[in-house]
């Protein structure tokens, strides 16, 4: 089981920086590579930034939804590769749903360069750090089925 364990991280930890190189490869791409808007209207600034705000609010939605969604896992009585490929899934899934608002906020603060989005860009990259897979996690979401 051990050695099942490392695997699963190992996948998700891939993943995980993906996530992360993704993001950052926007940040800087796009203050350097992407032409200053300045013309851009009050109201498509405003729509950016909103959209960007609201992406931010899935935070606590892909939080709960893993929550939810891996205490089920564990109370379902399935054996451990049935729990595995959950597992897998779900923080997959968690992790894309907390790197969304990150892409948003990026890609907004590249048109817009205004700090509204580059909070919500920091937030994101904020809390995807919470998410890391470690052994440690894995190996008590496992133990707590024995």
């Amino acid at each position: 089981m051990e050695q099942e364990i490392k695997a699963i991280q190992k996948q998700l930890v891939k993943i995980y920086y993906l996530i992360y190189a993704i993001l950052i490869i926007l940040l800087i791409g796009g203050a350097l590579l992407f032409p200053r808007l300045g013309g851009v209207s009050s109201s498509v600034a405003v729509i950016l930034n909103t959209v960007t705000i609201l992406t931010v609010l899935a935070v606590p939605l892909a939080l709960k939804l893993f929550s939810v969604k891996t205490k089920r896992i564990q109370a379902s009585g399935d054996e451990f590769e049935k729990k595995a490929l959950g597992y897998i899934k779900w923080s997959k899934i968690q992790m894309f749903l907390l790197g969304i608002p990150g892409v948003f906020a990026a890609i907004s603060y590249a048109f817009l360069e205004d700090r509204t989005s580059l909070f919500c860009f920091l937030i994101a990259f904020m809390v995807l750090m919470f998410t890391k897979p470690s052994l440690i996690k894995i190996d008590i979401f496992f133990q707590k089925e024995e």
